[in-house]
């Protein structure tokens, strides 16, 4: 029986690091309630607020005039409903997780894969959505209809 080789899409979305995400959500306050209440998301996402580049609606002495943007989770959730979405999310996640050396980014973008996902396959109920074991990893990303590949490293040149 002949193996027939299916092309991958050569394309990378733009995936947003969470400090980037931290960072759009602090210079979209558009007053300080709303300034202080963003600076407790940012805390509980694990980044210090501070660290971030933004201008605090206090720095004009009032209140900004545009308003929010939407919510971003509400538009990457329903990005991530596509395969293909969630299969280059999770690989961005797991090169930022790689990258700074933490496994709860790779955990987090699973939790909203499998928030995504519309009809949740049976073998999701109860799954732990903590840092996964790799074959509880590999059984999640299959209930998913997702699997996991490694590749080379790109070499610098």
């Amino acid at each position: 029986m002949k193996k027939t080789v299916r092309k991958i899409a050569k394309f990378k979305p733009r995936i947003y690091t969470r400090k980037e995400i931290a960072g759009f959500f602090l210079n979209d306050a558009v007053n300080e309630a709303g300034y202080r209440d963003v600076r407790k998301q940012v805390e509980d996402m694990g980044i210090d607020p501070d660290s971030i580049p933004h201008d605090p609606p206090s720095k004009t002495g009032r209140e900004r005039k545009h308003a929010p943007t939407k919510p971003y989770k509400d538009s990457l959730l329903k990005s991530l409903g596509d395969q293909e979405q969630a299969a280059a999310y999770l690989s961005a996640a797991l090169e930022d997780a790689a990258e700074e050396q933490d496994d709860r980014l790779f955990a987090l973008a699973l939790q909203d894969v499998i928030e995504a996902c519309t009809k949740k396959p049976s073998s999701l109920r109860g799954a732990s959505l903590g840092t996964p074991e790799l074959m509880s990893l590999w059984k999640l990303l299959d209930a998913l209809g997702l699997r996991l590949i490694v590749v080379p490293a790109k070499k610098e040149i």
